[in-house]
């Protein structure tokens, strides 16, 4: 079995042996250089040249999900015993060290800044994290989930979707912006949000069902 990671939007291809590498969530870099693979409690950090292992992070408990942070750290949440006791953790390169972060329920969060990050709690709720002063400064009503959320982030542009819909949060205008509607999808369910940065394109991976056959497949706005 061989997977494609990454693909035609970005001009690069991953082709990965799922006897290698035996993963359930992978993330790539925005810059196309590095992956993440993730198995239970394990994240590996593998170039996308040769898929030569750079580092391991082994950690005590689950990991629901990882994301690429400032700088390549890496993010991730550790499943709790409730939706409401996950926790998140920010693992720092430079000395292989991981820091809680004391944000209460994630389900998917990001960096926005040095201080700032941006997570969806258990309670359906984006909110900003301020780490310096330890508060949430802005919080955001998200719309019904459809199937599920997914999000993107380019700098101050957060794309999110709602298994459906694509929409942009423009935070160059302030915490304070309302989503805009971008993207509906037609046909199939949106399962992920991606976005090269260098590339200055956004895309998204879709399930369908085909002659009651699951079917993935990427694709790009237009």
């Amino acid at each position: 079995c061989v997977w494609c990671v990454g693909c035609v939007w970005f001009g690069w291809c991953v082709s990965i042996k799922s006897n290698i590498i035996d993963f359930s969530i992978m993330k790539v870099s925005s810059d196309g250089e590095e992956l993440l693979a993730l198995k239970s409690n394990v994240i590996d950090i593998r170039d996308t040249a040769e898929l030569s292992l750079k580092d391991t992070i082994t950690v005590d408990g689950n990991i629901v999900n990882v994301e690429y942070l400032n700088n390549k750290n890496i993010g991730y949440i550790l499943r709790g015993d409730t939706a409401t006791s996950n926790t998140a953790y920010l693992y720092d390169r430079a000395t292989k060290k991981s820091m809680l972060l004391p944000i209460s329920n994630p389900v998917w969060f990001e960096q926005l800044s040095t201080s700032k990050f941006i997570f969806l709690s258990a309670q359906n709720k984006l909110q900003i994290f301020d780490s310096w002063n330890n508060l949430i400064t802005h919080e955001f009503e998200l719309n019904s989930v459809l199937y599920k959320h997914s999000f993107a982030l380019n700098d101050n542009k957060l794309f999110h979707s709602d298994g459906s819909n694509i929409y942009l949060y423009d935070l160059n205008l302030g915490f304070k912006a309302n989503a805009e509607l971008i993207y509906t999808l037609k046909v199939g369910l949106i399962t992920q949000l991606s976005y090269a940065k260098e590339l200055g394109t956004l895309a998204f991976t879709t399930i369908t069902i085909n002659n009651n056959k699951l079917v993935k497949a990427i694709e790009v706005p237009k």
